[in-house]
């Protein structure tokens, strides 16, 4: 909900999998019994390079997988393995290599197909992944994971209630996995039931105290719930079991921001962007908190380094937003919830000099209807910037059509106002990668 550009539905947040040589299936050379010094030594690298996989030094783990496939080339599990690290630096075209190679050597190998799945659902790629974990749900229709990541590839296609269907399988089957009840509860934060994934959140800490992203999720949602003192709290509690997540700092920062705190939010977009400096939502926040306390030349700069990284950061209309309860519908004279609720509104931004106002409520875009709140970034980001957009609010139960021009471009050329804030929307909780 603060000054972030679109919704993005679930961050991924990617913590390590380690599976035993043989899951899934019989490989055509295990490290169960390994037979000669070629093979002792090779079972050794393995173990070492699970070792630095653990540790987070997926290159030492690359390394010693190379030489275990030199000396073993059949070895399914190496390729696996190998598959996972390169999936942790972000490399998903060699891991996907790597699962195929696994799953061509061992056609029935359930964690490769899964975890293959899971790296394309990370390219975006929803059906393909979806397509993977039926097949390893097929052969193996009590492994969790499987029906948890194919729930994360419904989710990410915006079909929440399936997706809700594969978590509530997966937490049948092992009641005590966390990361599925917290990806649950991102589900249920993305239908607007905000209450129903605390709830989540919280059973999932009840399971395992030290669950970055349940506490993350729960900042989420409460900042979601206006209740930025408690988001703040369990931020802290993500950032002290995790200290080198941006998003953390990014969230924490937006929740101070809110606050009026524009200095601690200035600290935090500033340790965001030093944990990842091409962190463009960061900077475009940072500018936001230093145009608050007039510093209108760092303001600029933060401004054009986050466009400068994504450039669609620049369709902006300067609001803020949420979806449109059932209440608030009722309250507004509307007769279903639709639309999206403008919460707060940049004072030098398009939308103030538009005349739109917090409290009116956007249902159509140049004539296309806002079915939901995340209509509106989407329907904006491929506009022209200048453009003029035609936006119908609904306010005391009236419609009224107002022309706003597009951008921050022009609202920030050099005048005697202020500079304009970019708009955008926060995202929703991570779903981590724990298993």
């Amino acid at each position: 909900m603060h000054w972030l550009l679109w919704c993005v539905p679930i961050f991924s947040i990617s913590v390590g999998v380690i599976v035993p040589a043989a899951a899934g299936g019989d490989d055509r050379f295990t490290c169960d019994k390994p037979a000669g010094d070629v093979a002792i030594v090779a079972c050794g690298l393995y173990q070492r390079s699970t070792a630095y996989y653990a540790k987070g030094d997926y290159d030492r783990a690359i390394a010693d997988l190379d030489e275990v496939l030199r000396l073993e080339p059949k070895y399914a599990s190496a390729f696996n393995q190998r598959g996972y690290a390169y999936a942790a630096k972000g490399n998903q075209d060699h891991a996907i290599a790597d699962y195929s190679e696994a799953i061509g050597l061992q056609p029935k190998f359930v964690a490769a197909l899964t975890a293959r799945g899971t790296a394309y659902r990370a390219k975006g790629d929803y059906d393909r992944a979806i397509a993977d974990l039926n097949e390893a749900i097929r052969l193996d229709p009590k492994y969790a994971a499987a029906f948890r990541q194919r729930g994360l590839a419904y989710a990410a296609k915006g079909d929440q209630d399936d997706a809700i269907a594969d978590y509530s399988e997966a937490i049948r089957l092992d009641p005590k996995f966390v990361a599925a009840l917290t990806a649950r509860g991102t589900a249920y934060y993305a239908k607007g039931d905000y209450d129903r994934a605390i709830a989540e959140y919280n059973e999932a800490i009840q399971l395992d105290p030290k669950f970055f992203a349940a506490f993350f999720s729960l900042g989420i949602a409460n900042y979601a719930k206006g209740h930025y003192d408690r988001a703040i709290v369990y931020y802290n509690e993500a950032i002290m079991l995790y200290s080198k997540s941006p998003e953390a700092f990014l969230s924490r920062g937006a929740a101070y921001d809110e606050k009026g705190d524009h200095v601690r939010a200035i600290a935090d977009f500033g340790e965001a962007i030093r944990l990842d400096p091409k962190n463009a939502a960061a900077f475009f926040n940072r500018g936001f908190a230093y145009n608050s306390i007039g510093d209108h030349e760092r303001a600029m700069a933060d401004y054009r380094q986050a466009i400068g990284l994504q450039p669609k950061l620049d369709h902006s209309i300067g609001v803020r937003i949420q979806r449109v309860t059932d209440a608030t519908a009722e309250k507004l004279g509307m007769k279903r919830p639709r639309g999206a609720l403008i919460l707060s509104v940049d004072a030098t931004g398009p939308a103030k000099l538009a005349g739109i106002e917090p409290g009116d409520v956007i249902v159509k875009i140049d004539g296309t209807d806002i079915n939901v709140y995340t209509d509106v970034p989407r329907l904006l980001v491929d506009k022209p910037v200048g453009e003029n957009i035609l936006a119908t609010v609904v306010r005391s139960g009236n419609e009224l059509n107002k022309a706003i021009r597009l951008g921050i471009e022009e609202a920030n050329a050099p005048s005697t106002t202020e500079p304009a804030t970019p708009s955008a929307l926060h995202t929703a909780p991570p779903s981590s990668e724990h298993r």
